[in-house]
């Protein structure tokens, strides 16, 4: 079998220690930072989780406003475009019906004479 050198145990110095014992003490000590090592990731856990849960409700604010703005638009220009010949056809229509007493004034007067 073959020893280790100075410089393998050097490098090696850890397999060479006797583990030491964990008194009652130590052994609450560690619990107890375990297990407030666990709250603090489960506080962290929880903390992103509704950060999350209020990005993506955020989110939908957003987006209903979006589509309730451009829904609220696309009927405001509808109105108009609907006004617009409205108005076009009431207008023709005026026209037609002057064009056609001129006519008939015309008419009238030709057949006065």
């Amino acid at each position: 079998m073959q020893r280790d050198t100075t410089l393998e145990t050097a490098f090696n110095s850890k397999l060479y220690k006797r583990a030491k014992k964990q008194s009652l003490r130590e052994a609450r000590v560690t619990e107890k930072l375990e297990k407030q090592q666990k709250l603090e990731q489960e506080r962290k856990k929880k903390q992103r989780h509704q950060e999350f849960l209020n990005a993506v409700m955020g989110h939908v604010k957003e987006f209903r406003d979006h589509h309730r703005q451009t829904q609220h638009k696309t009927l405001k220009i509808a109105k108009a475009v609907r006004i617009y010949h409205e108005n076009a056809e009431r207008e023709e229509k005026k026209e037609r019906e002057r064009i056609e007493k001129e006519r008939l004034k015309r008419l009238m007067s030709e057949d006065e004479e």
